[in-house]
């Protein structure tokens, strides 16, 4: 694979900007801006990694893009399935665009040159690192707003009040494992997992116990066990499950997170003497303002995201003079974060690299 050339993102640019993509770049209102650095972004970003029917070429853009922008302004809540996104995402990510010698191939772009979909057999990224941020954004959203079920495929029921708990239950792992390895995905794929896994489940649990509070998992895990009696006799998102692997899940759910609740119900204990402190590095003068609890919100939703971004809002807070961190270590910031927030979803030395991207 060193002699792999991979079609840059500028090449792409520069390939949809011709007259063969005149077509779609009116019919969607595609443009490409100049920003006031010099780099070049599309001016909207359609999902069109989600839509198959959209050109190669533009799904490869707005992939390539995320990365280059670190995920940064896309709205994720916006987005309906979300795991279906992630993994054609990943399709995409491992399967770049690369320059080719012939036509015996399947090609996908034509530019004096042929252009095909190759097959990384590394990532540069840790597709770990990027499935923790997307599958952590997903379970704040839940917890934060619990979407109630829709039956898509059992119109004639109507579940009154019972939430779609497939964010917290579901087991992605062996999905996962496929499409690091270069897989492509498919809706077929869904049977490889589990709608219901205990373990996964309590995995799920505890990161929101630390991105949300402990009360919260609580009212969540409480939530669950009382919709549980209809999910089950609905046998919502149950098909592929054999009778003892609810029984299984049932069990575990109900009297398996003894454990959990208890160690929650210490920690709200902490959480009740520690109330009423603030982010170590807040200025006098957002306090005189009383600005301190909208800047600690905008630091409470940038730690949901990436490095980039919490610089981004610190920057900001910095200039209007809500907070004293210009001349601080990174290393002291980011332990400040995470002793206030909890456990961000990238570690140490990328927050500090990240200080120096704008």
């Amino acid at each position: 694979m060193e002699d792999t050339k991979y079609v840059t993102l500028e090449e792409m640019y520069d390939i949809l900007m011709r007259d063969e993509y005149k077509e779609f770049r009116e019919k969607h209102n595609v443009k490409l801006v100049t920003l006031n650095d010099g780099t070049r972004r599309l001016s909207r970003i359609i999902n069109g990694y989600m839509v198959d029917e959209l050109p190669l070429l533009y799904r490869h853009i707005e992939a390539e893009e995320l990365l280059v922008r670190d995920f940064d302004d896309i709205a994720w809540n916006e987005v309906r399935y979300k795991s279906y996104c992630y993994y054609k995402l990943y399709e995409l990510w491992m399967h770049p665009l690369v320059w080719a010698d012939s036509l015996e191939d399947k090609y996908s772009v034509i530019d004096g040159r042929i252009a095909k979909e190759g097959k990384r057999s590394f990532f540069y990224w840790d597709l770990d690192v990027i499935n923790n941020y997307l599958r952590n954004n997903e379970l704040c959203e839940f917890a934060d707003n619990p979407l109630l079920y829709k039956s898509f495929d059992r119109d004639y029921l109507d579940f009154v009040g019972i939430h779609s708990w497939r964010s917290i239950t579901r087991d992605y792992s062996a999905i996962d494992k496929k499409m690091a390895k270069g897989g492509r995905f498919s809706m077929e794929d869904y049977k490889l997992g589990k709608e219901y896994d205990a373990a996964c489940l309590r995995e799920n649990l505890v990161i929101i116990s630390r991105k949300r509070g402990v009360k919260r998992a609580a009212e969540l895990l409480q939530m669950l066990q009382k919709e549980w009696p209809t999910l089950k006799r609905w046998k919502i998102y149950m098909d592929d499950m054999s009778k003892e692997e609810i029984e299984e899940f049932e069990e575990v759910l109900m009297k398996g997170f003894d454990d959990l609740l208890a160690e929650w119900e210490e920690d709200k204990e902490e959480e009740v003497v520690t109330e009423g402190k603030r982010f170590e590095f807040i200025t006098d003068q957002c306090r005189k303002e009383g600005k301190v609890e909208a800047v600690e919100a905008e630091l409470r939703a940038a730690a949901q995201g990436t490095a980039v971004a919490m610089w981004k809002t610190i920057r900001t807070n910095e200039a209007l003079g809500y907070l004293s961190t210009k001349d601080v270590a990174a290393s002291k910031i980011f332990k400040a974060l995470t002793a206030y927030f909890g456990e961000l979803p990238y570690n140490e030395r990328n927050f500090r690299d990240a200080r120096n991207k704008r």
